[in-house]
């Protein structure tokens, strides 16, 4: 009955890693809305995304000479889907309004819209230009490695430490001849704990990696937007992830080096995994 409770529950952790990632913020609405036409320019723009909540918002209005025309964006305290800038103009012309947030769970979204302020007439290729790049995951390459870097690792991290205790183990233990089963269970056992070792150190290089995609949401990476990362809910969760993978790491080292039994290293692994993928699955 344990083992099938330990399997249900593995079960249950792994299929949070296949939640699908319609949790990124979208923009659902706008005021004044895409194309809308008013007669005078708005005190603010109001952005209304679907999906997560926003961690972080950068939004420019670009008036009709070119230049920026809007103030610090700001997120709705109660709200967290609603951001808000405002816009310090008067001319009449074409504003584009150009946007990219951070959403909860750690994705960056970002696109643009446009609205006309006075009568002027908005051709075809106004349109083009300013809706070609709307509403564009801006998922780089960079953070699609470290998510795939740190899904690799908890999964094995985890299904490791599982399949030696309800499938090797047992095995083994059938087996005639105690010295030699007990000899490759300890060998298979090694072996594992390496394998778990190697998979630590690409968890830390992921979170790393995730940890600077992260941060350039919030503008150049520096220690000026460190701080405001750390500082976050995407932060706190990312903090308590980097101290499990390196108290993983300091429980292998400990075992390979000096064969150390006090804490069995892969029920370890299995419980330092197991608080990386619930940070995973917050997020």
């Amino acid at each position: 009955m344990r083992k099938i409770l330990l399997l249900v529950a593995a079960l249950v952790v792994l299929s949070g890693l296949a939640t699908p990632v319609a949790g990124h913020a979208y923009l659902d609405s706008s005021t004044p809305e895409n194309g809308g036409q008013v007669d005078v320019v708005p005190q603010d723009v109001e952005l209304s995304f679907s999906g997560d909540g926003i961690q972080h918002a950068t939004v420019d209005v670009v008036g009709p000479t070119g230049d920026d025309k809007s103030g610090e964006a700001a997120i709705d305290d109660e709200n967290r889907q609603q951001v808000t800038v405002p816009v310090d103009s008067d001319a009449e012309g074409i504003y584009v309004v150009e946007w990219e947030v951070l959403a909860d769970d750690g994705h960056t979204t970002s696109g643009s819209f446009f609205f006309v302020v006075g009568d002027e007439q908005v051709d075809r290729e106004m349109v083009l230009d300013t809706l070609e790049d709307d509403v564009e995951d801006d998922i780089a390459w960079l953070e699609a490695v470290s998510n795939g870097g740190i899904l690799l690792a908890v999964a094995g991290l985890l299904g490791i430490p599982l399949t030696f205790r309800l499938a090797v183990r047992p095995v083994l233990s059938g087996e005639t001849g105690t010295d030699r089963t007990h000899r490759a269970s300890q060998r298979i056992r090694q072996h594992s704990i390496l394998v778990c070792f190697g998979l630590s150190i690409l968890l830390l290089c992921s979170l790393l990696v995730a940890a600077v995609v992260q941060i350039q949401a919030f503008g150049t990476l520096s220690v000026e937007t460190l701080q405001p990362f750390l500082s976050s809910w995407l932060g706190g969760v990312w903090i308590v992830q980097l101290l499990a993978v390196c108290g993983l790491l300091v429980l292998l080292v400990t075992a390979i080096r000096t064969g150390t039994q006090r804490v069995d290293p892969l029920l370890g692994t299995a419980v330092f995994g197991f608080v990386v993928t619930a940070g995973v699955a917050v997020t």
